[in-house]
């Protein structure tokens, strides 16, 4: 039943060292390999500490441009694996909120990093016609009327996302007072258009506190768009329940017709 072939004797030392060799070499080797990867992980929030589920993330591989995106979960945490080492451009977006990039270095540990959105600007238009008579205001935006403002809805809001519960519910303004820009006279004479573009915040209050002109054709434009937006009033802007403040960009287009 036994081979009389078979070497039945022990290995030899050189042998059993060999074989501790290379079975070392495979340990190493698969040790190795597992530390080229790593992983990311974190939350995303909003300016009041609340966590935003469902924000798209994108990690982008600067030597290799090898793409990874995944979206925070219903808690707003998120994790990327089996990230080579490298230098990386991650891009976060959820609707509502200002598109956040950055930069950071991986190399080959676990690393953590948190994400804060800043809630995301407004923009509008306004467009000064030489040649249209002159139109009175829609009854809702005429004169320096009393605003009402609305009642917050505690069913609909929040208010715990503070104390690091799910957050993102934003309500944005609504416009209650409105100036339109009046045609600069010299302007008109000589038939001229031109275009203004403002960076304005609007405070918690609702209220016009800040403009700044970003470019201007003329600076008679430019006094004449930055005096009438001072005048504008909005609804609050709610985040969870808390009025904040936001950005807007305002184009006044000067059309002489």
């Amino acid at each position: 039943m036994l081979s009389p072939a078979m070497n039945r004797r022990p290995p030899s030392c050189a042998s059993r060292l060999g074989t501790a060799a290379a079975l070392f070499a495979a340990t190493v080797a698969i040790a190795s390999a597992q530390a080229v990867f790593s992983s990311l992980s974190g939350a995303v929030y909003d300016p009041l500490n609340g966590l935003l589920p469902n924000a798209k993330l994108t990690l982008t591989n600067d030597q290799s441009g090898a793409k990874y995106e995944i979206r925070s979960d219903s808690t707003g945490r998120f994790q990327f694996v089996g990230l080579p080492p490298g230098r990386y451009a991650l891009e976060t977006e959820l609707i509502g909120f200002k598109t956040l990039r950055g930069t950071l270095d991986i190399s080959g540990q676990s690393v953590q990093r948190d994400v804060r959105l800043e809630v995301g600007s407004l923009q509008e238009t306004v467009s000064v016609r030489l040649s249209d008579p002159a139109k009175p205001a829609p009854a809702m935006f005429r004169g320096k009327q009393p605003i009402v403002r609305t009642s917050i809805d505690a069913g609909t809001c929040n208010a715990a996302a503070s104390a690091g519960g799910i957050g993102g519910n934003l309500r944005p303004p609504m416009k209650l007072v409105h100036e339109a820009p009046s045609y600069p006279a010299g302007l008109s004479a000589s038939k001229q258009g031109g275009d203004v573009v403002l960076d304005a915040r609007i405070e918690a209050d609702g209220t016009i506190r800040e403009v700044r002109a970003v470019s201007s054709s003329h600076p008679d434009f430019e006094a004449a768009a930055i005096e009438a937006v001072r005048g504008w009033e909005f609804s609050e802007t709610l985040l969870n329940c808390v009025p904040v403040e936001v950005q807007m960009k305002v184009i006044v287009r000067f059309i002489a017709e």
